[in-house]
């Protein structure tokens, strides 16, 4: 593996330039830079052979599988698992209120309390 690669690599772990791994690689902080440039650009297309399958990760999964405070989207609204107990999942829906011109006036904040059965079938969102 060329240092080139082992900086790519690095670089998609989320080390950045300043980062002692990517500094020990011994390369000039000029080549870094170019790497790092180049690695942030958008790739090209691969052709379809290339391409190897890999299987979906499922859409939808049942809501008792999902952790505490898990964020999940049902029939287009945005939820967070509050408490979990046998008989049901207790969830708050979230909404996105913007009053005002502040950052701090900009925010997701609970806006219904519901209770859920665990069968549910809900979309988990990734943070």
């Amino acid at each position: 593996m060329t240092r080139k690669d082992q900086a790519f690599e690095l670089f998609s772990q989320g080390k950045t330039l300043s980062d002692p791994e990517v500094l020990d690689l011994g390369l000039k902080k000029k080549t870094l830079g170019s790497y790092y440039r180049e690695w942030g650009k958008p790739q090209a297309e691969v052709a379809p052979a290339e391409i190897v399958s890999v299987p979906a990760a499922p859409v939808e999964v049942q809501l008792g599988s999902l952790k505490t405070a898990t964020l999940f989207e049902l029939k287009g609204e945005r939820y967070r698992i509050g408490e979990k107990t046998p008989e049901c999942i207790v969830c708050y829906r979230l909404r996105f209120f913007d009053t005002g011109p502040l950052e701090i006036d900009k925010m997701w904040r609970v806006d219904q309390t519901i209770s859920l059965a665990t069968f549910t079938m809900v979309k988990p969102i990734k943070k």
